[in-house]
């Protein structure tokens, strides 16, 4: 994969560059500005840019607008990197529809895993998009299909088919032919793709599979050998495990994959494909540009009882699942949270400013949905956000396995989540 990273401070495009190729094996080419960058794009072919906002010559805003006005790049995916805090340069990224948003400095930790996240939403190498996460979770949780394992590693494909063989049943091949001619003919639900596979190489039995009108839906998951080997992988793959010879690590390992590839989203199949990194990144972008807070996806905690500011929305749409967003932190962090929006010191916030920021944070979450699933053909229309203060105990008072998403800021104090619930005309 071709990555532009475009920055004016040569550390941040060191850091960037070392990530993107050492673990993920992609191909880096630097600018130092927004003019470079063009003139860079103007020579090569690039699946991703990564464009600095504040630049001393043609700044990132500015190529960002000239590559959405250009219709051989208007469709390119960016990632804006920044330390902007402007509302209004900030809503003007997001209307000019960026992939993600990463603030300035750079938390190196997460790095990785936005990184990640983003290659996979991209896909560059595929011939199909990634399948949509409720197929692959339903391929993997369905103990009444077979599952293939295709691995050159005598000794690892006994292992697999005596530990997942007691759950389900399994097919395993030691050749890429043989796994290809078993995908055909066997029908499986997943397949496990490993190493030293003979003349159908690994990637090439991808390629077939990919590329066939009978197979390009089913599910393929690498066999990686540690976590640096399945960032290498994961834009060709729908998931990755990595090898041990451990059983209940294996067994966890794939029924984290098959939770972590969709969990209750599984009401939204087929809505709009890649629904759930779509929503990830909407929450991230927006919390974490507009309230400078780093936000991570989470499983809904276990009950609490503090007062906190509730800002929610609500979207139907005829004979569809109804969309309700909310938003919540209690009155410190709203008004370290306001202050930061609003650009006022925290100490002199008011309540009902603690209220507004709320409300224009949750505001902005349903506009990205509404526009995310409206260009998917759905007619969705969320009202206007509200807000409100109340003694609010997860799960207690929101049934949890309605909670489709749930994030909460490094810091746990702020939480935002979004669920899909029947609208009033399938009651």
């Amino acid at each position: 994969m071709n990555v532009l990273v475009v920055d004016d401070d040569r550390t941040t495009r060191f850091l960037l560059k070392r990530a993107l190729t050492k673990r993920f094996g992609c191909v880096v080419t630097e600018a130092g500005d927004g003019n470079e960058a063009l003139d860079a794009l103007a020579r090569g072919r690039f699946h991703l840019a990564i464009l600095d906002v504040q630049m001393p010559i043609a700044d990132g805003l500015q190529c960002l607008r000239t590559l959405r006005e250009t219709p051989e790049y208007s469709a390119l995916p960016v990632v804006m990197l920044t330390g902007e805090r402007d509302e209004g340069v900030i809503r003007e990224i997001l209307e000019l529809g960026v992939l993600e948003y990463m603030t300035k400095p750079l938390n190196m930790p997460r790095l990785a895993e936005r990184i990640r996240r983003v290659l996979r939403c991209i896909g560059s190498d595929r011939e199909e998009p990634p399948i949509d996460g409720d197929l692959l979770s339903r391929a993997l949780l369905d103990a009444t299909s077979p599952v293939l394992i295709v691995d050159g590693r005598t000794a690892f494909r006994t292992f697999f088919v005596e530990t997942v063989g007691v759950r389900r049943p399994v097919i395993q091949a030691e050749t890429g032919l043989r796994g290809l001619r078993d995908c055909v003919f066997a029908k499986p639900a997943a397949v496990f793709v490993g190493s030293d596979l003979g003349v159908l190489n690994e990637r090439l039995l991808v390629k077939k599979i990919r590329t066939s009108t009978a197979l390009r839906h089913l599910p393929i998951i690498a066999l990686a050998e540690n976590e640096e080997d399945a960032d290498a992988r994961l834009v060709l793959y729908d998931g990755t495990i990595i090898r041990t010879m451990v059983p209940d690590v294996l067994l966890k390992q794939i029924v984290d994959l098959s939770r972590n590839s969709s969990g209750p989203l599984s009401s939204a199949t087929g809505l709009h494909p890649g629904l759930r990194a779509t929503l990830i990144l909407i929450a991230e972008q927006v919390l974490g540009s507009m309230l400078s807070t780093d936000v991570l996806l989470r499983d809904v905690p276990g009950p609490t009882a503090v007062e906190r500011v509730v800002a929610t929305a609500h979207g139907s749409w005829s004979g569809r699942p109804g969309v309700s967003l909310a938003l919540a932190y209690d009155l410190a962090t709203g008004r370290r949270v306001a202050g930061n929006l609003f650009g006022i010191d925290a100490r002199m916030v008011r309540d009902e400013t603690v209220d507004s920021a709320a409300q224009e944070a949750i505001a902005m979450i349903s506009a990205r949905l509404q526009a995310t699933f409206v260009g998917s053909g759905l007619a969705v229309e969320f009202g206007e956000a509200t807000t409100s203060r109340t003694v609010l105990t997860l799960p207690a008072e929101i049934v949890a396995r309605d909670i489709n998403m749930y994030f909460q800021s490094a810091a746990a104090d702020l939480e935002f989540w979004l669920m899909l619930k029947p609208s009033a005309s399938d009651n």
